[in-house]
């Protein structure tokens, strides 16, 4: 294994031991509320059902508490992205000849190992 592939998967490695723990945990919270829900509001007989109350500030809260994971998350996996373009460069594309002529037109992008152009 050549040595930038091994420091692209030791980079990936830091961001999947972000990514696991936290999926496991919203996984964790997600069927926890389910299994509390089944068997606390199950039907029961003489039990009517009461109306749903607006609960603002709690669903203000969830969503800033997600919203920061989601920042995390984010910050994490573009930090590790820039990180290897710093470290090993961009890929290099090659331009080939525009299918359409015209005015405006550009080259089409083509990756190297790729033998057929995309067309625009």
């Amino acid at each position: 294994m050549s040595a930038a592939v091994a420091a692209t998967q030791d980079d990936f490695s830091r961001v999947q031991a972000v990514y696991i723990p936290v999926g496991a945990a919203a996984l964790l919270v997600v069927a926890g509320a389910f299994a509390f829900a089944l068997v606390r509001y199950r039907a029961r007989d003489g039990r009517a059902p009461r109306p749903t109350r607006e609960h603002n500030a709690l669903e203000a809260l969830i969503a800033l508490g997600i919203a920061i994971v989601v920042a995390v998350l984010v910050v994490v996996t573009f930090g590790t992205d820039e990180n290897e373009a710093r470290v090993r460069g961009r890929p290099a594309f090659a331009s080939t000849p525009s299918r359409t002529s015209g005015a405006g037109s550009s080259p089409t992008p083509r990756c190297p190992a790729s033998s057929t152009a995309r067309s625009g």
